[in-house]
């Protein structure tokens, strides 16, 4: 008696032919047949009836699908159980980031081949929601890029600086505007593509109030979008120096930055954030370090 044979006798008890037991099965009738004639010897009873009108249950073999379904059960709480003293020591790492990925897969990669044993789980998610994620616990630790306003939504996570930065309009390297600082009237003049990221909104609202509507021609999408659209129609975007400068999108190369601090105040921290209870290991950490 073999698991197979098992599983083929709850499939045909729950369809009405081999026909179709055997379709959903992916074997061929004959394969089926056999497989539970031979169960049938075995158990020395017989589990089903055949005729033209179908395959139906014998009394016996009623009375044996339910032991049947108990030990399929019980053979794939088995095989789950041997998949987790595998991995037992294996550490599962789920990271949240705003924009930035690239530097984590290369420290991820670095760890792999150096024989360390890891699971990771990385999602990419505005700063805001990251927040919110890793205060769940849907997330264990997040990359988050936040003005002073914004640290004040952490609570009791806690943070861990790797770098400050700013709030920068970027421009393509042969705009004239790089050569001085920019005005106002020229500020109207720019068609802004923007991230989708609410800190990130929220400076761009402050900066329409004070100097008037800017013109937004993108708003959303993925970064990687709003770089290739911004590249091709000669456009500006609104992002934060470490979203450029640790990005792998070789378009970010293209555009160069224009500092609008006279204009708001543009300071941003780069940091992770985690619940206070949460154990950095020395490999979570790896994973962690900018270079």
């Amino acid at each position: 008696m073999i698991i197979e044979q098992i599983k083929y006798f709850v499939v045909l008890a729950n369809n009405k032919t081999i026909t179709t037991a055997a379709n959903q099965l992916h074997i061929s009738q004959a394969g089926l047949s056999k497989a539970i004639s031979l169960l049938e010897i075995e158990l020395g009873f017989s589990l089903v009836q055949r005729s033209r009108q179908g395959t139906v249950l014998t009394k016996k073999g009623q009375a044996f699908l339910p032991l049947a379904k108990q030990f399929i059960s019980s053979y794939n709480q088995m095989i789950t159980g041997a998949q987790e003293i595998k991995t037992a020591n294996k550490e599962n790492i789920r990271i949240a980031l705003a924009n930035t990925t690239s530097f984590i897969e290369q420290n991820f990669i670095n760890l792999q081949q150096s024989g360390v044993k890891l699971s990771l789980n990385m999602g990419e998610f505005p700063s805001s929601k990251i927040i919110t994620l890793v205060k769940n616990g849907q997330f264990d630790i997040g990359l988050v890029a936040i003005n002073r306003a914004a640290k004040k939504t952490l609570g009791n996570l806690k943070f861990k600086l790797i770098r400050k930065g700013s709030l920068r309009i970027y421009v393509k390297k042969d705009n004239p505007l790089l050569q001085h600082l920019i005005s106002i009237k020229e500020l109207h003049k720019l068609n802004f593509f923007l991230f989708e990221d609410e800190y990130n909104d929220h400076l761009f609202d402050v900066l329409q109030s004070r100097i008037g509507p800017l013109n937004v021609i993108f708003h959303g999408g993925s970064n990687d979008a709003v770089a290739k659209i911004a590249d091709q129609l000669n456009g500006a975007i609104l992002a934060r120096d470490f979203q450029i400068e640790l990005s792998d999108n070789p378009i970010f190369k293209k555009f160069l930055p224009i500092n609008i601090s006279p204009f708001l105040d543009s300071h941003f921290e780069l940091g992770w954030i985690y619940r206070p209870n949460y154990h950095l290991s020395k490999n979570i950490i790896k994973l962690m370090t900018i270079k």
